[in-house]
C-alpha cells in the first residue's frame, strides 16, 4: 500500500497549499534553449496557479487540514485498502491512516520523530529512507507551505496534452535536505489547476513510476480540491475519491507525536 499512499499525498500539494514565487534556472527544454515558452516562465505559471487554487481564502489563514478518501480498484492493485485519512498542520506535522478490512496502519511525523503503528505488528520508529519520506511529506503538505521552501527550483520543461488538456510541464526539484525524488506537474494552461503528476517511488526491488490524474475540482472552504484521483502504477489502476475535506480543524500537536514508549527508545 506504500505506493498508493505516496501518490495520494503527492496529489494534495497544490490543492492544500497553493503556490508562491520560485527560483528558476536556465535549462534546455522543448521550447528552446532555456526553460521558457514564449513569454511564459515557471515563475509566472506558479503565480497563476496560486490564484487558481486558493480563490477564496488567504494562504496564511490555512493552519491545518483533514482529508478522508475512499479507495477502489482490484483488491490486488490496492492491497485491500479501503480508506485513507490524512491530517496536516503547520509547519510540517503530518499523520495518515490507511484502513484495510482486517487491520489499519498509522504513520506520523511531529517535526522531530517519524513513527508507525500497525494493528498487527505494533509500533516502530521510522529510519533511513522511510524517515526522509515522511519528513518530506510533512513539509510538502503543510497548509501554509511555500513552494520555494520545499522546491528551490521549478523548471518549465515545455508543454504537453494530458487527458484532453493543454498543459504546462513543470519539473519540481526538492531541497536536497529531504533526499527526495523530483516530481513532474502538468498544469492546465487555461485554469492553472493540476491535471497530472508523475513521480518515482521505491518499491521492493526498484523505483517505479506513479502517475496520478486529477479531476472533479470543487471549491471547498475557498480552496480548489480535486475530488477524484486516478492512480496508475505498472498498469494497475486505483481510483480515490475525497469523501470529506476540512480546513483549520483544531488538532493538538500531540496528535502527531509517537507514544511515550517509542520516545524512550530513541
Amino acid at each position: 500500500m506504500q505506493i498508493v499512499s505516496l501518490s495520494v499525498l503527492s496529489c494534495l500539494l497544490l490543492a492544500s497549499a497553493g503556490c508562491c514565487t520560485t527560483k528558476e534556472s536556465a535549462a534546455p527544454d522543448a521550447c528552446g534553449a532555456v526553460a521558457k515558452c514564449g513569454d511564459m516562465t515557471a515563475e509566472k505559471i506558479v503565480a497563476e496557479t496560486e490564484k487558481a487554487f486558493v480563490p477564496g481564502i488567504k494562504q496564511q489563514d490555512l493552519i491545518s487540514a483533514q482529508m478522508t478518501m475512499t479507495v477502489s480498484g482490484d483488491k490486488e492493485d490496492v492491497d485491500g485498502a479501503e480508506q485513507i485519512s490524512i491530517t496536516c498542520k503547520n509547519p510540517d506535522k503530518i499523520r495518515f491512516m490507511t484502513r484495510f478490512p482486517d487491520k489499519y496502519l498509522v504513520k506520523g511525523w511531529d517535526g522531530k520523530t517519524g513513527w508507525e503503528y500497525s494493528s498487527v505488528t505494533g509500533y516502530r520508529l521510522l529510519q533511513g529512507a522511510e524517515l526522509d519520506e515522511i519528513r518530506f511529506q510533512g513539509a510538502y503538505l503543510a497548509p501554509g507551505m511555500r513552494i520555494y521552501h520545499v522546491f528551490p527550483e521549478v523548471k518549465l520543461q515545455g508543454t504537453a496534452e494530458v487527458a484532453g488538456h493543454n498543459c504546462w510541464k513543470l519539473l519540481m526539484i526538492p531541497d536536497k535536505k529531504f533526499n527526495s525524488q523530483n516530481l513532474i506537474f502538468y498544469v492546465d494552461q487555461k485554469t492553472y489547476l493540476l491535471v497530472k503528476s508523475e513521480e518515482y517511488v521505491d518499491a521492493t526491488s526498484a523505483a517505479v513510476q506513479v502517475e496520478t490524474v486529477f479531476s472533479d475540482y470543487k471549491d471547498i472552504g475557498g480552496v480548489m480540491v480535486s475530488e477524484t484521483m486516478v492512480n496508475e502504477v505498472d498498469g494497475k489502476i486505483v481510483e480515490m475519491k475525497v469523501s470529506s475535506m476540512e480546513w483549520n480543524v483544531p488538532v493538538d500537536d500531540m496528535f502527531f507525536s509517537p507514544p511515550v514508549s517509542l520516545n524512550a527508545k530513541k
